[in-house]
C-alpha cells in the first residue's frame, strides 16, 4: 500500500513538474508581436533547461529522487517563466507609452507653429468653427483679431526669431478662454469671446498695435517692425470664418512709424 502510495504520489510530482514547465514556456512564447524581441522567450527556454538540467544532477548524485529532482526543476523553470512574463508586461507598457508620446508629440506638432509655439492656421481654423457653434447656441459674440507684421532690412534667417520675440510680447495679452496663433509667416490671429456687454474690442486693438510696433533687438540691430491689425465680430461682420477673416482684413489700420533698423 506504501508503495502504490509512493508511485502515485512520484506520479503526481512529475506531472505537476510538466505542467509547470509548460506553463513556464507559455509565458516566455506568449508575447505581444509588436515588441519584436526575443528576450522573454529565451528566458523561459534557459529556465526549462536550467530546471530539467538541476534536477537530472540532484538525482543522478543521489540527493534527492528523481521525481522531487523534477519538481524542484519545474519550480526553477516556472520562476524564470515568469520573470518572462514580467519582463513582457514591462516591455509592453513601455513600448505603449512611448507609443502614446510620440501620437501626443505629433498632435502637438500637427497643430503648433514649431518656431514660436503658437498654434498654426490649421488649428486656428478648428478653433473659429468650434467657437461659432459654441456662439450660436449660446447667442454670444466674439471678436477676430488679425494682425500683419511687417519688417525692413531684415534677413529671412532672422524673421523666425523676430516672429518668436513678438509671439512673447503678444502671448501677455491673451485671458482666459482666449486662442492666440501664428496664422502666416508675418501674421497673428487672436479669438477672443466677449464675457459682458460691454466687452470691446478697442483696448485690445490698441495693446495688440503696441506690442507689435514696439522697438524689437535682434542681436546687435533695433528693429521697429510696422503693422496692421483689423477685427472682425461674429456675428456682426458675418457668420464664418472667411467672413470674419475678410472683415478683419477691411478694417485693418497701419501704425504711423515706418520700419526702421538703427
Amino acid at each position: 500500500m506504501n508503495d502504490v502510495l509512493a508511485g502515485g504520489l512520484d506520479a503526481g510530482l512529475v506531472i505537476l513538474s510538466g505542467l509547470a514547465a509548460t506553463l513556464a514556456l507559455y509565458l516566455a512564447i506568449d508575447f505581444p508581436r509588436p515588441l519584436r524581441t526575443r528576450r522573454p522567450l529565451w528566458l523561459g527556454l534557459g529556465g526549462l533547461a536550467a530546471g530539467s538540467g538541476a534536477g537530472a544532477v540532484a538525482a543522478a548524485a543521489g540527493w534527492a529522487s528523481a521525481p522531487f529532482a523534477a519538481l524542484a526543476g519545474a519550480y526553477t523553470a516556472l520562476a524564470l517563466g515568469l520573470a518572462a512574463w514580467t519582463l513582457r508586461t514591462q516591455t509592453h507598457r513601455a513600448l505603449v507609452r512611448q507609443r502614446g508620446e510620440q501620437a501626443l508629440r505629433a498632435q502637438v506638432l500637427a497643430l503648433h507653429d514649431p518656431a514660436t509655439g503658437l498654434r498654426n492656421r490649421a488649428s486656428f481654423q478648428q478653433e473659429i468653427v468650434r467657437l461659432i457653434q459654441r456662439c450660436r447656441r449660446e447667442s454670444r459674440q466674439f471678436d477676430l483679431i488679425h494682425c500683419r507684421i511687417g519688417f525692413s532690412a531684415l534677413r529671412p534667417d532672422q524673421l523666425d526669431d523676430a516672429m518668436r520675440a513678438l509671439a512673447t510680447r503678444v502671448s501677455g495679452l491673451q485671458r482666459d478662454g482666449d486662442v492666440l496663433a501664428r496664422f502666416a509667416r508675418t501674421e497673428f490671429a487672436l479669438l477672443r469671446p466677449r464675457h459682458h456687454l460691454g466687452d470691446r474690442p478697442d483696448a485690445v486693438h490698441a495693446a495688440l498695435l503696441d506690442a507689435c510696433t514696439a522697438t524689437l533687438t535682434l542681436g546687435t540691430a533695433a528693429l521697429t517692425p510696422q503693422a496692421q491689425v483689423g477685427i472682425g465680430t461674429f456675428p456682426d461682420h458675418g457668420h464664418g470664418s472667411h467672413e470674419l477673416l475678410s472683415a478683419a482684413a477691411r478694417h485693418a489700420g497701419a501704425a504711423e512709424a515706418p520700419a526702421r533698423v538703427a
